[in-house]
């Protein structure tokens, strides 16, 4: 998710002033769901404009986050390794990841869905697993089978590219990764 907020000035290079009545209300964002800071590994800064809690992290010592490698967006995507209470995340039996899809967050009934969730009672990773089987659920209904559709557009994308690059194949591309 990206929320192009900040906690404090440090987390930002350049650009516009540091709003601090912002970080305010991120702060309390992060409080009022009981999430942590668990730093992170990497860059400094996961966006480039393409220009060149305590008892969490004790229960989840080990945790971190890294930046990965940015592909279109203007942002790096971070990936978070949660360790601990959770087991070392290569012992476990692998499960398909979860991960948010940007056209949830354009609907409006996300975050209907996402707070009738988040108010389970339970610590944060029961809350993380159940917000995330009520959004897998949603989407169902909501959306389909977008995975397979994806899926589906990967494996034409990389037909087209593996032709010849006509004119009309690079349409056919443009128009599906539309």
């Amino acid at each position: 998710m990206d929320f192009n907020l900040m906690l404090v000035s440090s987390e930002k290079k350049g650009g516009l002033v540091f709003k601090s009545h912002k970080a305010e209300i991120f702060r309390e964002a992060i409080r009022e769901c009981t999430l942590e800071d668990l730093g992170f590994i990497g860059y400094d800064f996961t966006w480039s404009n393409n220009r060149g809690g305590e008892h969490n992290k004790d229960l989840f010592g080990g945790s971190y986050v890294t930046h990965l490698p940015k592909r279109e967006s203007d942002h790096l995507p971070i990936l978070v390794r949660m360790r601990g209470r959770l087991g070392n995340v290569k012992e476990r039996k692998r499960r398909k990841l979860f991960r948010v899809e940007e056209m949830w967050l354009r609907d409006e009934l996300s975050n209907v869905v996402i707070n009738g969730a988040w108010i389970i009672e339970g610590d944060v990773k029961e809350k993380i697993s159940g917000t995330a089987a009520s959004l897998r659920q949603w989407s169902s209904v909501k959306f389909g089978n977008f995975n397979r559709e994806m899926h589906d557009c990967k494996n034409q994308i990389g037909r087209l590219m593996r032709g010849e690059q006509t004119t009309e194949t690079i349409s056919q591309m443009k128009a599906l990764d539309d």
